[in-house]
């Protein structure tokens, strides 16, 4: 999964950089630096429905608690309880 990063924390860390490196060549290894320490964001990849393997796309139902309570969900739903589907 990708590390995601505000975008002012990136804004404001190519700023200390710049400053910091007036006197010096920026390098790769000075910027990676800097964007190494920016925190990443606390998120969860979102499954649709259409990838996940509670879904039926014939009938457009979800049975995603396995008894029998198949609910109606549009192909870019998704829910907190979507596991995706193996290809």
């Amino acid at each position: 999964m990708n590390d995601l990063i505000s975008r002012q924390a990136a804004i404001d860390a190519l700023q200390e950089l710049k400053l910091k490196t007036r006197k010096y060549a920026m390098t790769d290894d000075v910027i990676d630096y800097f964007l190494k320490k920016l925190p990443t964001a606390d998120v969860v990849e979102v499954v649709r429905c259409k990838d996940c393997k509670h879904y039926t796309s014939v009938t457009a139902q979800c049975d995603i608690r396995g008894k029998g309570l198949n609910l109606i969900r549009g192909e870019e739903d998704f829910c907190s309880r979507a596991e995706r589907r193996e290809e």
